[in-house]
């Protein structure tokens, strides 16, 4: 499912502004809430990750993600709110489980800076 936000208004917690390979697990356990896999290729390929994020937190993406994400899934009961700005401001593009394997499909594809996880 896909949800389209003209603009968003979250209450986030605070902005990380860390790689985000530094919260990255890269070996997917368990499915829990919070939880984001993101690959940097179509259909799952390239580099990929996962990580549980802190909910209601801007995670703002490093060098090595930013404006790089073409497939993203969050877990059961996730949301991931994406945004093109650096700060989880302005127009947003939200996703449920099982996410999208080619936002080139949207027009998004090498083009999110910064996301919010949001539990429901």
């Amino acid at each position: 499912m896909l949800l389209l936000f003209p603009i968003i208004a979250l209450a986030i917690t605070s902005v990380v502004g860390i790689p985000f390979t530094t919260v990255f697990d890269f070996a997917p356990r368990r499915r829990t809430i919070g939880g984001i896999y993101l690959c940097t290729g179509e259909n799952w390929t390239g580099t990929c990750g996962y990580s549980v994020q802190d909910l209601g937190t801007c995670i703002v993406l490093g060098d090595d993600w930013n404006n790089r994400i073409v497939s993203l899934g969050p877990d059961d009961r996730t949301v991931v709110v994406v945004f093109d700005s650096a700060d989880c401001s302005g127009p947003a593009i939200a996703f449920v489980n099982p996410g999208n394997p080619d936002l080139t499909t949207l027009g998004a594809d090498n083009a999110i800076s910064s996301f919010v996880v949001l539990g429901y």
